[in-house]
């Protein structure tokens, strides 16, 4: 799963995908605290998440894939039973 994972749209992807998840499905009490600041656009967490897990999926769709030749793979000789 792991090298999938990576390999799926590169080097940092496990760490984004855990962000994404850290900010969408946890509720961040703090973070309300910015709402009466001038960082009140760090508030909309649930947006950042959101968008940084639709990056993650993008990058991964538009990355090249090799080319499929037309060759089936070989499979390992199966034991007579």
């Amino acid at each position: 799963m792991r090298r999938c994972v990576r390999r799926w749209a590169g080097r940092w992807t496990a760490a984004l995908l855990a962000a994404s998840f850290v900010l969408t499905a946890q509720y961040l009490a703090p973070a309300q605290l910015l709402a009466a600041t001038a960082l009140n656009p760090l508030q909309s967490y649930l947006l950042l998440g959101a968008l940084l897990l639709l990056g993650v999926a993008y990058a991964g769709a538009i990355r090249q894939r090799p080319e499929y030749d037309g060759r089936q793979r070989e499979r390992p000789a199966q034991a007579i039973r």
